[in-house]
């Protein structure tokens, strides 16, 4: 009976000895794992804002120019361009397209970096300049069509969504009504200027509106609605 009791003693802790080191394995499979996917989401992240900043400069710029304005000499501050790029998406849902594939390109640079595939590996590098300069290309080519429908949509005035200026006196005095529209449209008011302009009407096509640009001084009383 002792010798049984011995073997049963150690039989079971060796079982015990077996049982810690599979947990132990399992904590520091699990370390491992959270500590390589850590920089995969910072990379994502850093990446994707970069994408969302891009975007936003390409479809400003494009936006602007269909009014014939540089939206470098605007005083433009960096949320406004941002806001830009994320609000992109919901006016033209195509521009998702390129955030998707950065998304896709990480995941693969990833998973390259880890199992260190013999026949890709060594293509890892080239891929990534694949991905990087489709990513941009396609990133520029998708905002500016975006920049240019919205900027479309703005000038005329069935479709505009800027704020109406309802009420203006500058230093020459209370700004008249325009005379193709009921009121004029605010398109920009920075430290410098404030920028408007009469819309087109349904028809006019291939035309570009009038812009007229007063210095902020110049502006004694301004009053928008929606």
């Amino acid at each position: 009976m002792s010798s049984t009791g011995a073997q049963d003693e150690r039989r079971k802790a060796h079982n015990e000895d077996n049982e810690g080191r599979k947990e132990k394995h399992r904590k520091e499979t699990g370390d491992s794992n959270t500590a390589s996917g850590a920089p995969l989401i910072k990379d994502e992240i850093s990446l994707l804002g970069l994408l969302v900043l891009y975007v936003g400069i390409i479809t400003t710029d494009a936006y602007y120019g269909q009014f014939g304005l540089r939206y470098q000499l605007l005083g433009l501050d960096s949320l406004h361009i941002m806001y830009r790029g994320l609000t992109g998406l919901i006016y033209a849902p195509y521009l998702i397209a390129p955030f998707f594939l950065a998304a896709l390109w990480l995941r693969l640079d990833f998973i390259l970096a880890r199992e260190k595939h013999p026949r890709l590996y060594g293509f890892r590098r080239l891929i990534s300049y694949f991905f990087l300069f489709f990513i941009l290309a396609s990133s520029y080519v998708l905002a500016v069509m975006a920049g240019n429908s919205l900027a479309r949509l703005d000038s005329h005035e069935e479709t505009c969504l800027l704020p109406k200026v309802v009420y203006m006196r500058t230093v020459d005095g209370e700004l008249p009504k325009p005379e193709t529209s009921e009121y004029y449209r605010l398109l920009t008011a920075d430290a410098s200027y404030v920028t408007f302009f009469s819309p087109l009407q349904r028809g006019q096509t291939g035309a570009t509106p009038n812009i007229k640009r007063y210095r902020r001084e110049d502006v004694h009383v301004l009053e928008t609605t929606r």
